[in-house]
């Protein structure tokens, strides 16, 4: 299967470095949570060469852009799209999620497979915003308790709007939602109930019949679903996806646009060894305010090989800082192909095969439009 050539992109550290054949399109600015990490600009010709099989990119856990691949579906839910957007900006001026779905589109949408039960706010997280509580129903029987809508910030950063609404069931960050593959089916079509503009992916032939075709399957199915607003200086850091039972994430841009870093983790270790090595890391330590964050690259200086061990440690402040806040490194990234951006109508698959083998990614918000795209986890039928 070939794709659309995928896009060039060329950093630039400050905007006056744009030669003139570079003005169009015009440099678009990469910040997230007021960290300013340059511009990125689309390159005039698009890159022509033969794309790497994307089979083979799946079992190496490199990314796959398919650049509008949903294009010709977009005309088709432009209605329900902005029914959402009118939604979100309730929501952004204080509404209740509760109330909203209260409204009788979504009451007709929700019946008769699932009944609201209860709206809880958990006072020790400041992300959240309402946690909705739903029962699938069918002929007057209970199918499935404690499905869940979860809506909430994506960040503290008071100029960051961005929103995520995430459908899944039972105890957060506790439960084996793999384990429950019917209530993972539930929340999904619970998803599909309240965005209905999720069937340009889960209703679309051409798109599960190639995602079968490179991940090597005979079918698919989409769960663990998340909507995303992604708004000025909003995204979201560096990280992976790996969840077992899972064979990785699509994401589907349907407004506006988003920038993306996305390698697997042997790229980005290579990446980070190969940074650590260059005098723009010599540069970058002189300049460290914090001791420790200091010594931390210098420790992965002299002892790279502590990099595979701590790449997936939270609480790792050096790592953190590095893979999100420097802009030296993000340049590095962008020139050695590893950057994306995603306009409506644009996929990109990422394989999650397990923690030392699946596809890292970080995601900016282009422009000044908060934009909708889709996130489902994908697994194997049967």
């Amino acid at each position: 299967m070939k794709g659309s050539p995928e896009r060039t992109l060329i950093y630039l550290g400050e905007v006056e470095n744009l030669p003139e054949e570079r003005q169009d399109p015009r440099p678009r600015l990469i910040a997230r949570r007021g960290i300013t990490l340059g511009w990125l600009t689309q390159a005039v010709e698009n890159n022509t060469a033969e794309p790497e099989p994307f089979g083979n990119r799946w079992q190496a856990a490199q990314p796959i852009a398919l650049p509008g691949f949903l294009l010709a579906g977009l005309d088709r839910i432009q209605g329900e799209i902005r029914q959402t957007e009118q939604m979100v900006e309730n929501i952004l001026q204080g509404e209740e999620p509760s109330d909203l779905l209260g409204a009788r589109r979504y009451a007709e949408r929700l019946s008769p497979g699932f009944e609201f039960v209860s709206s809880i706010y958990d006072e020790s997280d400041d992300q959240e915003i309402e946690k909705l509580e739903f029962e699938a129903v069918q002929d007057g029987r209970t199918l499935a308790q404690d499905l869940w809508l979860k809506v909430a910030w994506l960040s503290f950063f008071e100029e960051d709007a961005s929103l995520r609404f995430r459908f899944s069931f039972g105890m957060e960050n506790y439960e084996d939602v793999a384990a429950d593959l019917p209530r993972e089916r539930l929340a999904a079509r619970l998803c599909d109930a309240i965005f209905p503009e999720s069937r340009i992916v889960t209703e679309n032939p051409e798109l599960r019949s190639a995602l079968c075709q490179i991940i090597g399957i005979a079918d698919l199915e989409y769960i663990e679903r998340i909507v995303y607003f992604n708004g000025p200086q909003g995204g979201a850091q560096f990280h992976h996806d790996v969840e077992r039972g899972h064979l990785g994430v699509i994401f589907a841009q349907l407004t506006g646009q988003t920038a993306w870093l996305a390698l697997s983790t042997e790229a980005l270790l290579a990446e980070i060894r190969l940074f650590l090595e260059s005098a723009d890391a010599e540069r970058v330590m002189s300049s460290v305010s914090d001791p420790a964050i200091k010594e931390g690259l210098r420790r992965y200086q002299t002892h790279p090989e502590r990099l595979q061990a701590e790449l997936n440690d939270s609480n790792n402040e050096t790592i953190e800082v590095l893979l999100n806040q420097v802009p030296e490194f993000f340049a590095q990234l962008v020139r050695h192909g590893h950057a994306y951006v995603l306009a409506p109508g644009d996929v990109l698959l990422l394989p999650q095969q397990s923690m030392h083998h699946c596809a890292w990614h970080s995601v900016y918000c282009l422009g000044d439009e908060m934009g909708e795209g889709l996130s489902f986890a994908i697994r194997e039928v049967g």
